[in-house]
């Protein structure tokens, strides 16, 4: 499960998946920037992290989340909240 969405920075675009385990309550996830992955977290006791922070071509990029089922991520780039893809 995951979900997409795509960033523009200095006009090249971007495609960022928030993907978790079907298993929400293990908790595990990553997310993936233009197929390549940069962040993974394994299973916790406490379920998935609340946020999330990378950086993409020098922007501060933050998964947040935001429910406990299926697409239960938002992206946030330098603080404004990005649309997903439908």
């Amino acid at each position: 499960m995951g979900r997409v969405w795509r960033v523009d920075f200095d006009g090249t675009s971007h495609t960022v998946v928030g993907q978790y385990n079907a298993m929400l309550s293990t908790g595990k996830g990553s997310i993936l920037v233009d197929g390549r992955m940069v962040d993974i977290w394994g299973t916790s006791l406490f379920g998935q992290p609340r946020e999330r922070h990378i950086d993409i071509g020098g922007k501060p990029v933050t998964l947040v989340k935001t429910g406990l089922f299926r697409e239960n991520f938002d992206l946030y780039v330098d603080g404004v909240l990005v649309q997903p893809e439908k």
